[in-house]
């Protein structure tokens, strides 16, 4: 089968090193390398001018986005502060990778506070420290503690089906699924 594509040669904005990409690619580095030197640089005064180092954790006080994590807007750009410190300490954030608090500060920027892990890692952390939400504080959830039991028992005494449970709640059919198997709502 002919390739889809004819490799695209660019030259790296940096080191000059000339490298292969498709021609729809708006790539300007050669290597991620290459990109964090550039990045890191240009930000690394921007970081540490806004971040408060009187306490344990070290707090941006700089513009915060979503969920209070800090941002700093490069080429057009956000990129969350907590990641930058971690790749001003540590090197380049490898693909896929989260960079997790330890403190549980979402505006802590301290390298020792930060660690990288999967976005399963970041849940699991998150589910052993409690910090999850469960049941009525889940802001969507239309069922409530006292209809899980009721649920249950409706469903094993044959019957109701899933169906009927769902019409009588107003949730679907595979939310009262999840709860007779206890797939969701398992700390009741």
């Amino acid at each position: 089968m002919p390739n889809q594509y004819t490799p695209h040669h660019r030259q790296c904005v940096l080191c000059n090193t000339d490298f292969l990409c498709k021609p729809s690619s708006k790539r300007r580095f050669c290597s991620l390398a290459c990109w964090h030197k550039t990045i890191t640089g240009d930000n690394a005064a921007k970081l540490w001018n806004h971040v408060d180092k009187t306490g344990d954790c070290w707090l941006w006080t700089g513009k915060a986005i979503r969920h209070g994590y800090g941002a700093i807007t490069t080429r057009g750009k956000s990129i969350g502060v907590h990641r930058l410190s971690y790749e001003l300490a540590y090197g380049p954030i490898p693909p896929g990778m989260c960079v997790c608090h330890k403190c549980d500060v979402r505006a802590c920027v301290r390298p020792d506070h930060l660690f990288l892990g999967t976005l399963q890692d970041n849940h699991d952390d998150m589910v052993r420290k409690g910090r999850h939400v469960l049941g009525p504080k889940v802001r969507q959830a239309r069922l409530r503690p006292d209809d899980i039991p009721a649920i249950r028992a409706a469903y094993k005494t044959q019957r109701f089906s899933h169906a009927d449970l769902a019409r009588q709640y107003r949730v679907s059919t595979s939310t009262i699924q999840r709860v007779v198997v206890r797939e969701s709502w398992k700390h009741i």
